[in-house]
């Protein structure tokens, strides 16, 4: 698995994302720094719902902006069946036709055409899955029945 084309597919999504954020910040701000934005009564409340939006929006670009920073510094290590699951890991499931990279600043994107999620290690499948090895089984959310680890790579 070539671990540098997800992070850069990685990249490509956060960034594409990161440009969608600033249009909905620019967006948010016109709002709320428009004429027709301030308030006629005491009830008349759309400025300031514009300015929370832009509040959030500046908020998640930040985010977003440290994600493809860190992801531009990020170089996952390899794995072999013997090692511990812990970020940078690509791992398969028996039975089922999705990989889980297990990467820093991911936010379950789909990568190489919906082959691959890129999970957080703070989200819930990345946190139970961290530490099992080849063999062990997981049993994921809104699933009975549990799935051996078959490969790590």
């Amino acid at each position: 698995m070539n671990k540098s084309a997800l992070v850069n597919q990685l990249i490509a999504i956060k960034e594409a994302k990161l440009q969608q954020t600033k249009d909905a910040l620019a967006a948010a701000h016109a709002a709320a720094t428009d004429e027709q934005s301030v308030p006629e009564t005491q009830y008349d409340t759309l400025g300031l719902e514009a300015s929370y939006l832009a509040l959030g929006q500046s908020k998640r670009l930040a985010e977003l902006t440290a994600n493809v920073v860190g992801l531009k510094q990020y170089s996952p290590r390899d794995f072999c069946n013997d090692d511990e699951i812990s970020p940078g890991a690509v791992i398969t499931f028996e039975q089922l036709d999705i990989q889980y990279f297990l990467c820093p600043y991911s936010s379950g994107e789909m990568l190489q055409g919906d082959k691959v999620v890129a999970i957080s290690p703070d989200s819930p499948i990345g946190t139970e899955i961290q530490g099992l090895v080849t063999g062990d089984e997981l049993t994921f959310p809104n699933q009975t029945i549990p799935r051996e680890i078959i490969r790590i790579e």
